[in-house]
């Protein structure tokens, strides 16, 4: 009987460490901005380095990258827009992007439910 006890007071106590949440390693980040009349939201995760080279190693240069980490980075515009003198339909879209030495290319997607 006692070790009955003793065995479910340990399991009482253990029990708890299963709700602790560990920070993941590359957090999901909202960033919400109004610009003139439209409202924009940035949905994304951060890319941990950990010590190590990015660009030009882990992300290759001149090659096309599903920006961040996890799933792909979700921008959302309520209204049409302009970017780089092209005009871009209201909507949600997904960033992809082109890593150069010196600049980038910006690619928007509307598929986007993609992970990688």
């Amino acid at each position: 009987m006692k070790n009955w006890i003793l065995g479910l007071a340990a399991l009482a106590f253990t029990l708890p460490a299963n709700a602790q949440e560990l920070p993941q390693p590359s957090p999901t980040s909202t960033v919400d901005q109004r610009i003139g009349l439209t409202d924009f939201s940035i949905t994304y995760s951060r890319p941990a380095a950990r010590d190590r080279a990015i660009f030009g190693d882990l992300v290759p240069y001149n090659e096309v990258w599903r920006t961040g980490a996890n799933r792909c980075v979700i921008l959302n515009a309520s209204t049409d827009f302009t970017m780089n003198g092209n005009a871009v339909s209201a909507g949600e879209y997904a960033l992809f992007t082109i890593p150069g030495e010196n600049e980038w290319t910006i690619i928007l997607s509307t598929q986007t439910d993609l992970w990688g």
